[in-house]
């Protein structure tokens, strides 16, 4: 944490910016990760997932009233069940017979969660092994999940808030929002970086020094776009292409779009003259020199020569040629003519030998201001940020209302009256230098966009806030003015450290059970990884109105909080109102965000536009295949969300969206034209995101199915248990036709599972894959894979079987539903927050997902679950170590 705060303060010392917190970057155990995926006893999985541990289905007071121990109870069954792979033989590295007490055991919580989530899939042990009975399985995975993970609900801890930078998207979203204009600067930006499956986490959201630069850049860019400065009568310039311009001179365009006039002639173009004055004519031009002299080129108005030119430029220097002349109005013949061709291939005298020709980039002409110049018509951009305008004497006080305004939504909070003092001084010294208000404006605002204030998000520390705005100036002030400024980030800070805000006027608990008046005046202390103790943790306080307004609008529109949010939290009401706000926001147009950010990364449909699907074995995809492959999908998520349906019709519904090219796709009739609408699944083979080809697809490969990546991505996106990575130098599947003479992809794939490195894994993914292997690697149906008849039954490995997709669907949605609607909860609880879950996140997942039940799945209960949660609406209490960290 340390270590993160540090680089951190060196963000800060770049941009000469406030900031004060830190980012948590937590060790991986790459090569364990690798030991755990070739063992075949009780361990199996990826230690990079981090992923929550998942709750038992039998109580955890069954251990308590049964006074379970781990050396009187556990410790036998694995040395029964687990000393012959994991004791002296060593497998994957890793001896299970080093945990001889409770405490060696409570220290290495990542390898006891493994253990816990294997035991509950019954990946571990082998299949061909010995095997724990239910009761047994249950009294491990008990142990382990009242003993080793150990929650008090009571007393919730919210996990620290890690600061992260805008992501794109936010960054996008955000500018838009404040400042009005329509390009999207951040996609200019380096790619984000992904963690935990979503490109909005803090401890991946890394600062490149060429990103600064790209904050920079933007910054001047979109206020150039927003801002008029100049407000003098620009006179009228019309442009014209010379490649498009008809003309006599033979030629044509050249390798860079100019126009080469190889032969005397002329190119020319007839215009409009609006007024008696004074014209500039210019062009563009270079020559392809040769002979004893220049190429030489005319203006003429209406066939009148009127100035020539000698062409002394070259090829990859052009220049302007240009003059002034008074005209009369009206519709007039500008030409540009080549006057003096030379072509001498054979003199043997190098300097007369060659081809002279004329290459003109442009004509343009300028015509004279007007005398009376029409309004001058201001961008909404502008009008947007100018909501004063300063009469003599009052430049200052009017520059203090625009940034103030400005500067509370750049920031998602009031500003400290200090912070605005110092942006108008800026642009009053800009405005001095320049007469120009609207300049000094421009100068300090992308002071504002640059400023970590406005490209970071977290709740900065009480103590810290106060200090933050020093590094605005560079120059830190006396210790009255230290005082004054303390003073200050304190009321800014208030809203995040009074627990009083968290309780809703109507007196209905805003925390999932967690009534702020249980709140604890410090948390008990925790082990650390060496079997030691922590001090006291601080208590856990919920956060303030603004960066819970903060929080939901980054959480479903991945963007800036609107009016409505700022008034709900300077009034202090939004938790009181926090469901009428919900389902706003779910309504608004702006929800579009959650679809393409939040479902675009859980189902994995952004990969859509990367995939390349072989052209001879899939002739019929194409672009517009592809791009109505992706709408189906975002238009039924999106329908989800504002019908307020079931999550559970993620996995099945009788419904969804199909154009013509993408019904024909399915073989589904009576759907003409490009638009999307809602068409009936009955009697189909399709209905839900399983079925859909934009998952279909990019879970294939480019020239086949892929059975392993489908069952993959059901168990990472659908069940919350994702398999550990391939072990090194497994051979892949043999592809062609010699390999397809072996034997079905059914079959191949079963020798392929001889492995016994693989086998475990294997057993989990593939049945799930087969079960899908109906739908070829676009998602169109068959009944074939080439001259093999597809057998798409199977049995999961906890003993369930099927016989097609549409019996996978119904286990999934009848013995599955537990395991999807946590996956589910925990994938958009991570998005919402903005970090990966924890063990002490538990208590929250549990409530998030009993809610949800509770409601009949509505999508809506799931985001106000999320929303009412102790990880979202609370923030763990500074220690004073980390306080000192920033100073």
């Amino acid at each position: 944490m340390r270590n993160g705060l540090v680089l951190l303060a060196r963000v800060v010392q770049i941009v000469n910016m406030p900031l004060n917190s830190g980012v948590q970057s937590p060790a991986l155990d790459h090569k364990t990760t690798f030991l755990l995926t070739a063992a075949c006893a009780v361990l199996a999985g990826s230690l990079q997932s981090a992923a929550l541990v998942q709750p038992t289905r039998h109580t955890v007071g069954a251990v308590a009233k049964q006074k379970v121990t781990f050396e009187t109870d556990i410790l036998p069954l694995l040395g029964h069940y687990c000393y012959g792979c994991h004791g002296e033989k060593k497998k994957g590295g890793l001896d299970l017979r080093i945990y001889r007490d409770r405490s060696s055991a409570v220290r290495d919580k990542q390898v006891f969660e493994k253990v816990m989530k294997n035991l509950e899939a019954h990946e571990m042990p082998p299949e061909k092994k010995p095997q724990p009975t239910p009761d047994e399985r249950d009294l491990i995975t008990a142990w382990i999940e009242s003993e080793i993970f150990k929650c008090d609900c009571d007393h919730p801890d919210p996990g620290r808030v890690t600061l992260r930078r805008l992501n794109r998207a936010e960054y996008n979203n955000t500018i838009h929002d404040l400042i009005g204009v329509s390009f999207q600067p951040a996609d200019d930006f380096p790619a984000d970086d992904v963690g935990y499956g979503f490109d909005n986490i803090g401890d991946v959201l890394s600062l490149p020094p060429i990103l600064l630069e790209k904050y920079m850049a933007a910054a001047g860019k979109i206020l150039d776009t927003a801002i008029v400065t100049d407000f003098t009568p620009k006179p009228l310039t019309k442009h014209f292409d010379a490649v498009l311009l008809d003309g006599t001179a033979p030629g044509g365009p050249t390798g860079d779009n100019m126009r080469l006039l190889s032969r005397e002639g002329d190119i020319h173009v007839t215009c409009d003259f609006p007024r008696e004055g004074e014209y500039v004519l210019r062009a563009r031009a270079y020559g392809e020199q040769a002979g004893p002299e220049p190429a030489r080129m005319a203006f003429s108005i209406e066939g009148k020569e009127i100035k020539r030119f000698d062409v002394t430029a070259e090829q990859f220097n052009p220049a302007i040629y240009e003059i002034r002349i008074r005209l009369t109005p009206g519709k007039k013949q500008l030409a540009a003519s080549y006057l003096n061709n030379y072509v001498n291939l054979k003199d043997p005298d190098p300097a007369k030998r060659g081809d002279r020709n004329l290459v003109i980039d442009y004509l343009e002409l300028v015509a004279p201001p007007e005398t009376t110049p029409p309004p001058l018509v201001l961008p909404d951009s502008h009008k947007r940020i100018f909501i004063c305008q300063p009469s003599a004497g009052q430049e200052r006080e009017c520059a203090r209302v625009i940034l103030s305004n400005i500067v509370r939504r750049a920031y998602r909070r009031p500003a400290a009256s200090e912070e605005i003092e110092r942006l108008v001084n800026l642009a009053e010294q800009v405005r001095a230098q320049e007469t120009n208000f609207e300049r000094g404006i421009q100068v300090a605002l992308q002071a504002v966009l640059v400023s970590p204030n406005f490209l970071f998000r977290g709740e900065l520390p009480q103590a810290a806030v106060g200090r933050a705005s020093y590094a605005f100036s560079g120059v830190r002030p006396s210790s009255g003015a230290e005082t004054r400024e303390r003073a200050a980030g304190q009321r800014i800070s208030s809203a995040l450290d009074d627990p009083q805000l968290a309780a809703p006027e109507d007196g209905r608990t805003p925390l999932n059970g967690y009534q702020a008046s249980r709140l604890p005046a410090g948390r008990p202390a925790h082990q650390t990884a060496a079997g030691g103790t922590t001090a006291s943790l601080p208590a856990a306080v919920p956060i303030g109105d603004y960066a819970l307004a903060s929080r939901l609008s980054y959480f479903l529109w991945s963007s800036m909080p609107d009016d409505e949010l700022f008034a709900q939290a300077e009034r202090g009401t939004l938790r009181k109102n926090l469901t009428i706000q919900v389902k706003r926001m779910l309504k608004d147009a702006k929800g579009k965000a959650l679809v393409e950010n939040f479902a675009g990364q859980w189902l994995q449909i952004r990969n859509l536009s990367q995939t390349a699907p072989d052209k001879a074995t899939y002739p019929d995809f194409d672009d517009a295949l592809r791009a109505a492959m992706q709408q189906e999908t975002e238009l039924f998520f999106e329908t989800i969300v504002r019908e307020d349906r079931s999550v559970l019709q993620f996995i099945d519904a009788d419904y969804t969206f199909l154009n013509e090219r993408l019904a024909r796709h399915y073989g589904v009739k009576g759907v003409k034209g490009d638009s999307f609408q809602r068409v009936a699944l009955k009697g189909t083979q399709r209905g839900g995101v399983l079925a859909q080809a934009s998952v279909l697809t990019v879970t294939s490969n480019p020239t086949r199915t892929s059975p392993v990546k489908r069952g993959k991505w059901v168990l990472e996106n659908l069940l919350g248990t994702p398999p550990p990575p391939p072990p090194p130098d497994v051979p892949e599947l043999k592809e062609g036709k010699q390999a397809a003479l072996t034997g079905s992809l059914r079959q191949r794939m079963e020798q392929h599972r001889v492995n016994p490195l693989c086998a475990s894994c294997h057993a989990r993914m593939d049945p799930i894959g087969f079960g899908l292997e109906n739908y070829d690697g676009i998602g169109a149906w068959r009944e074939k894979d080439g001259s093999f008849a597809i057998d798409p039954a199977g049995q999961l490995v906890t003993g369930e079987r099927f016989r097609g997709p549409r019996d996978l669907k119904a286990i999934l949605l009848n013995d599955k539903r537990e395991d999807f609607i946590r996956c589910l909860s925990e994938k958009m609880l991570t998005y919402a927050l903005g970090r990966g879950l924890e063990y002490y996140d538990r208590c929250a997942a549990e409530q998030i997902a009993k809610g949800l039940a509770k409601h009949r799945y509505r999508f809506s209960s799931l985001v106000l679950e999320i929303a009412r949660s102790a990880p979202f609406q609370m923030r763990r209490g500074e220690a004073e170590t980390v306080v000192e960290a920033v100073r």
